[in-house]
């Protein structure tokens, strides 16, 4: 009969090049992400759920990016408006 190591070590996932962490995921259902993808819908209801995220990186709230500065830097511009419309702030200022 073999033995069986009780230590959980050989249970743990060592995971593959495709995983995501934790932060990429909370991004990729963030404002920024719809606004850098061009989902007007998508961000009309994060906006709606959560205002102040038209403010946020949808990450940390550290990086200085708002889903302002993806919307237009990918020439999404209804999405522009949209925030703008919403209390994004055309001055703001990222880490660039």
């Amino acid at each position: 009969m073999a033995s069986h190591s009780h230590g959980h070590d050989d249970d743990v996932d060592p995971g593959t090049p495709y995983d995501q962490s934790l932060e990429e995921l909370d991004f990729l259902r963030s404002a920024c992400a719809a606004a850098q993808r061009g989902q007007l819908s998508k961000l009309e209801g994060l906006l709606s759920r959560k205002p102040d995220s038209v403010h946020w990186d949808g990450v940390t709230g550290t990086s200085g990016y708002t889903p302002l500065h993806y919307a237009a830097r990918e020439g999404h511009l209804t999405c522009v408006k949209l925030l703008l419309d919403r209390g994004e702030r055309a001055e703001v200022c990222g880490c660039c």
